[in-house]
């Protein structure tokens, strides 16, 4: 992917971390231990009073929930980030998932997990593309965004317009990768240990959208 293509998702989500001063608006919901962790939120989209909502909507992206999916559109050259009260605590040790796909009928997009976005406007974030790659990029003290696990190819993933079930796994400095069921990568890095979460979709030149579904979010002890 494009150096300015970086720039211009990092100048985005710098505006995000000043403007919002990660606070969450969120009670903590019942908790539930399972064998990923501690379920602490999760969301099939059926109720369309369960809190997500795009950053900064207007005439040239927004969301809303439609018959079980979130749906989220964009106009020419823009980054779209969903977010929920649930998801912007400062997590550190945590598990994500979530089924995504692209639903416009040209392609061009990249969809994935932004996490770890904190304080200082150092993120993470785990995507795929609709030509069947995956990488792991983060934000730089330099300001940009660069990859720190390579676009790389995969049968695992399937075609765009199916739905494809993402997960991360950070506990510390260490991070896995799944798509589909399939662990595809790990890394470790400590530029940025705890933060925010959201999902993440990003096009370059048309009009395109994307729905998600069937999120839950864990916490690991």
């Amino acid at each position: 992917m494009k150096k300015s293509n970086y720039c211009y998702i990092s100048i985005l989500l710098s505006i995000l971390v000043l403007s919002t001063g990660f606070i969450s608006s969120c009670t903590s919901p019942q908790q539930t231990s399972t064998e990923n962790g501690i379920l602490i939120f999760q969301d099939d989209f059926t109720d369309p009073k369960s809190g997500w909502f795009i950053y900064k909507a207007d005439s040239t992206r927004g969301g809303a929930y439609e018959q079980g999916d979130y749906n989220v559109w964009a106009e020419g050259k823009n980054t779209v980030i969903a977010l929920n009260p649930k998801t912007r605590q400062q997590l550190k040790d945590f598990s994500a998932e979530v089924d995504i796909r692209e639903t416009s009928p040209i392609r061009g997009a990249v969809l994935g997990i932004i996490y770890r976005l904190d304080n200082a406007g150092y993120y993470y974030r785990f995507a795929i593309t609709d030509n069947r790659t995956f990488y792991v990029g983060k934000k730089s003290e330099f300001g940009v965004e660069e990859e720190v696990y390579p676009q790389t190819p995969s049968d695992t993933i399937k075609p765009a317009e199916e739905y494809n079930h993402l997960k991360v796994v950070c506990k510390g400095e260490n991070q896995d990768f799944y798509i589909n069921g399939t662990k595809l990568a790990s890394l470790t890095d400590n530029t940025s240990l705890k933060g925010e979460l959201g999902i993440l979709f990003s096009n370059w030149a048309v009009s395109e959208n994307y729905t998600f579904t069937n999120f839950k979010l864990y916490e690991l002890k």
